[in-house]
């Protein structure tokens, strides 16, 4: 990266999920939190990249995959039971 920079291309470190994971500054600074998951005790969620003082977003976990499939299908398509 240093030849890089010195020849003036910009370049950075590529780091894996787990080294992002680990960060003791990320988790520090409340970019990733805990949250309570149905299935699997607590699962880690990253938060947005931005916060605001005087905007909390709650953030929950994901549901299980086909889980709302027939209401999505309903409200956004106007599908009528889409899966029965």
């Amino acid at each position: 990266m240093r030849i890089l920079g010195a020849a003036g291309v910009p370049a950075a470190a590529v780091r894996t999920t787990a080294e992002v994971l680990a960060d003791q500054d990320l988790r520090a600074r409340g970019v990733f939190v805990s949250a309570p998951h149905p299935e699997f005790d607590e699962v880690v969620i990253a938060t947005l990249p931005m916060q605001l003082s005087q905007s909390h977003v709650e953030l929950v976990p994901p549901s299980r995959p086909g889980a709302d499939s027939e209401s999505v299908l309903a409200d956004w398509l106007g599908a009528s039971s889409p899966l029965s």
